[in-house]
């Protein structure tokens, strides 16, 4: 099919929709075949969308760029974004070559929960079944291969490449079965819970910020990963590699092949592995490193090295160099680390490393051996069985035999032969010893001091993004414990080996009344919290809790601290360096007023102190220490509230309110007798009744302004109704036809 602009096909669970060629033979007795779906000229927005598809038979499908050997069953050069999901790819007929299945460029690209099967004795694609190549990026994930071993060439079943990011994620093989992936020249890609086995690789190259997590590699016939290039920036990360790599191939596999400057290995786990970690760094400035990774094999040495690879915190333990190789010669190489010469020179480092229970072909004792007399190597903090004097030994290949070790080839700085005090390293259990009798040798006998600004923790805090104060070991514990790091991979696994004080704290001024609180955040077990306070030389405690509000101290020239204490099998405490607490005193600042009282055509003025402030406000907006204000600015008769805020020049801030009684313009008490006005009884429970001449209206206020009633008056004698009001001192208010205003006071029992 070819197709100009879009197909989409969309099938549902239980009715898929089948690509396949018709049934039965043609004239020359050979079965059907097809050359698949070609998307081309396309320059759509639309996306493609494919779902519960099945793609059968295609023979050697459509040929993208004839000299690349592309030849897929679906393909789509550019344009279109395009979904896929829920579909499979099957290739049944072992007798003929198969096309590849999914070659996709330029477009962004979806797959989700596809299944490639095949028995093809060839798949004719340089690509792989599937080939993502230079897309806008992807989010590929939930695929499944399986493909018969009797695939002749070693090439990809899938191999990726953007510049735009991506992830892979739930990526696998069927048991014993062909996979080969790569991923090339790409940045920003996540590939994490891949699962190979059986013929099984992954391939990567010139990579940047490419992580790959949480993955499995098990029984692989050849090396689980091949690195080449710069792969700078990259990390590997919490993967498991177990029984990979052969002899018996021709030619030999690695278990991990390294011929890069980096990747990083963080927290991986190589186990009883055929062959050892290989790390060739032929390729550009940077170099390999492994933190916090165990090699351990009954099979094959730990690894070995050309170049300049980095170990930190490693453990080598328990490996074992088979008696014959596959050249069949025994050799009395290490068991637990290799380093030649063959082509580069070779100066590894090692950090905080242990190397233990490793024996060579012959049955002894060897954790390094150094083959040839220009190879070399430094070792910091680390554990080595056997010390430097036996522990490390010198080996000529060109004459098979052991030759004396140059001493100044090995830098052996606070290193030791002291038993780390594993719990069972026979039965695998690398976890350290540490009871109240017994406490393992490996901890907190590594690097201390400020290990950012130092080799090798520089590099990992400004290539791959590590703060080594920030990591754990393999059981999950702090890697670094008192300012000082463990030696090994793991710590152990109890909460007795350290207390850490982690929190910090400064000095600090106290706005009067604020309730500033500091907190404690520990590494370790705590049995007890101390907080103190300091006066020339004596010291109290004041409280015993994690955290302490200072909000009551209210004296100057105390200083304080933290302690914290672990009684345990292993007494520790560690406290916080002193620091001061200031508090301020408030300013007898406050609000002066000219008069509480006054009718609506007088002023009132008010004011407040204005040294030591950077700013004052009023609740009216006002900016000014002196505030003036008409009675008539007031909306309503009563109690009115003035408030100020100010910030002091130390950052605190103090409040302050007046209050004032806003009344009418006049009073009845000038010119009630003239009127002839009167209001009585006063008190009263019941009615108010009203004489005068000339009075029209009656209104009735609460004290802070508030009308309550309303009563027109059309003659010189009125009652009203308060039987309904509570008890209190009311305002009457008379207006008369004259213009003027009356007021004056009235009680409800």
């Amino acid at each position: 099919l070819r197709v100009e602009g879009v197909l989409k096909a969309e099938g549902r669970r239980g009715d898929s929709i089948y690509f396949k060629p018709r049934t039965g033979v043609n004239m020359a007795g050979r079965g059907y075949s097809w050359a698949g779906i070609y998307y081309f000229n396309n320059f759509e927005t639309d996306t493609i969308r494919i779902r519960f598809c099945s793609f059968e038979g295609v023979k050697k499908g459509f040929n993208y760029g004839k000299g690349l050997g592309v030849f897929y069953a679906l393909q789509s050069v550019g344009g279109s974004p395009i979904i896929i999901k829920n579909s499979s790819f099957l290739y049944n007929n072992n007798k003929v070559d198969q096309a590849g299945c999914l070659y996709l460029s330029g477009n962004y690209v979806i797959l989700d929960s596809l299944y490639f099967q095949s028995t093809a004795a060839v798949i004719e694609s340089s690509r792989g079944l599937i080939g993502i190549d230079s897309s806008l990026g992807f989010n590929i994930q939930n695929i499944r291969f399986n493909i018969v071993k009797n695939v002749i060439s070693f090439s990809p079943i899938a191999s990726f490449k953007t510049n735009f990011g991506g992830v892979l994620d739930n990526i696998s093989n069927d048991s014993n079965t062909y996979f080969y992936m790569t991923l090339a020249y790409s940045r920003n890609v996540t590939i994490q819970n891949l699962k190979i086995t059986g013929i099984g690789t992954l391939f990567m190259r010139d990579n940047r910020n490419v992580k790959l997590m949480n993955s499995t590699f098990f029984n692989t016939e050849r090396f689980a990963i091949r690195t080449i290039g710069n792969m700078t920036g990259c990390i590997v990360e919490n993967c498991l590699f177990t029984k990979c790599g052969s002899y018996t191939s021709n030619p030999g596999f690695s278990s991990i092949e390294v011929h890069s400057s980096g990747p990083l290995f963080k927290n991986c786990k190589m186990l009883d592995n055929i062959t050892s970690v290989t790390v060739a760094q032929e390729y550009g400035p940077g170099t390999p490193m492994f933190l916090n990774c165990i090699f351990s094999s009954k099979t094959a040495p730990g690894g070995s090295a050309e170049g300049y690879p980095v170990f930190i915190n490693c453990n080598f333990v328990n490996n074992t160099y088979p008696k014959k190789t596959r050249d069949y010669t025994s050799v009395p190489y290490s068991a637990g680390y290799i380093i030649s010469r063959e082509f580069y020179n070779s100066r590894p480092y090692f950090y905080n490393c242990v190397f233990w229970g490793n024996n060579d072909s012959f049955g002894n004792n060897n954790s390094i051996v150094l083959v040839g007399k220009s190879v070399k190597v430094d070792m910091y903090n680390c554990i080595i069985q056997g010390d430097s004097s036996k522990g490390i030994v010198c080996y000529d290949d060109n004459f098979n035999q052991k030759i004396p070790l140059v001493r100044s080839n090995v830098v052996y700085t606070n290193s030791t032969g002291n038993n780390p005090g594993f719990i069972d390293s026979a039965s695998g259990n690398f976890q350290l010893i540490n009871t109240c009798s017994q406490r393992a040798y490996a901890i907190n006998k590594g690097s201390s001091g400020n290990l950012l600004s130092q080799y090798p923790y520089n590099i990992l805090n400004s290539v791959y993004k590590v703060n080594i104060y920030n990591t754990t070991d393999l059981a999950g514990n702090p890697r670094v414990t008192d300012d000082t790091l463990d030696i090994g991979c793991y710590e152990s696994a109890g909460n007795k080996r350290n207390l850490k004080l982690l929190s910090s704290f400064t000095d600090t001024t106290l706005c009067y009344g604020g309730n500033n609180t500091y907190s404690s955040k520990t590494a370790g077990a705590v049995q007890q919290y101390q907080w103190q306070q300091k006066q020339n030389n004596a010291i109290s405690t004041i409280a015993n809790t994690r955290t302490l509000s200072l909000s009551n101290i209210k004296q100057n020239g105390y200083q304080y601290r933290l302690q914290v204490i672990n009684n345990e099998c292993l007494p520790l405490k560690d406290s916080s360096a002193w620091f001061s607490v200031s508090v301020n005193s408030p300013i007898k600042k406050g609000i002066t007023q000219n008069k509480d009282t006054l009718y609506q055509k007088d002023t009132v003025e008010f004011s407040t102190v204005s040294q030591n402030y950077t700013q004052i406000k009023w609740s009216t907006g006002a900016t000014s220490p002196i505030l003036k204000l008409k009675g008539s600015s007031f909306n309503t008769l009563g109690t009115h509230a003035i408030s100020v805020e100010a910030i002091k020049n130390t950052g605190c801030t103090e409040t302050d309110t007046a209050y004032v009684y806003i009344k009418a313009n006049s009073s009845i008490h000038s010119k009630q007798a003239i009127y002839g006005i009167k209001i009585y009884p006063s008190p009263s429970q019941s009615q108010l009744t009203i004489e005068g001449k000339g009075v029209i209206e009656i209104l009735m206020f609460t004290t802070d302004g508030k009308l309550i009633q309303t009563n027109q008056v059309s003659k010189e004698h009125e009652t009203i109704d308060i039987s309904s009001l509570s008890q209190g001192l009311y305002i009457i208010t008379l207006r008369l036809s004259t213009g003027e205003i009356h007021s004056m006071r009235v009680v409800k029992e």
